[in-house]
Parts: C-alpha cells; structure tokens; sequence
C-alpha cells in the first residue's frame, strides 16, 4: 500500500478491530472509507499522526460509542 496516498478504500473488508497504529505512516490521508466492517472501537490514539484527514467514514459498523479525543487533534475533518 502507498502509504503517501490520499485516500484510503477499506469498505466491507471484514474488520473488526483496528491497531493504534495501524494509519501512523498514513500522512498525507485526507479521506479513510472503513464503511460495512464488524469494528467495535477505536482507541483514541488510532488517527494521531493523520492530522491532514478530512473526511472519516464509518457506518454500518458495530462502534456503539467513541471516545470524543479520537477527534481532538484533526482540525481538518469535516462533520
């Protein structure tokens, strides 16, 4: 995977839990699709490095509640 690249297509691939650092070399990400997976939480600490992220899809999974930090430090995402 390229890791400079801007978007990132992860729709229905069956996950079901994400690592903290799982996107880390992911800079440049403006736009994550993690639609139509089984995830049920994401740690605070998963997006930390991809500060340039505008766009985070997540429906159609099992998240029942985030933690309001995960957000704290991407200035560019747009509801």
């Amino acid at each position: 995977i390229n890791t400079s690249a801007t978007t990132l297509d992860l729709i229905d691939f069956g996950i079901s839990s994400i690592d903290p650092n799982a996107f880390n070399s992911f800079t440049e990400l403006l736009i994550l699709y993690l639609d139509s997976n089984q995830i049920t939480s994401i740690d605070s600490n998963t997006f930390k490095n991809n500060i340039k992220l505008e766009e985070l899809h997540l429906n159609f999974n099992r998240i029942s509640a985030l933690n309001p930090t995960l957000f704290s430090h991407l200035k560019n995402l747009r509801e």
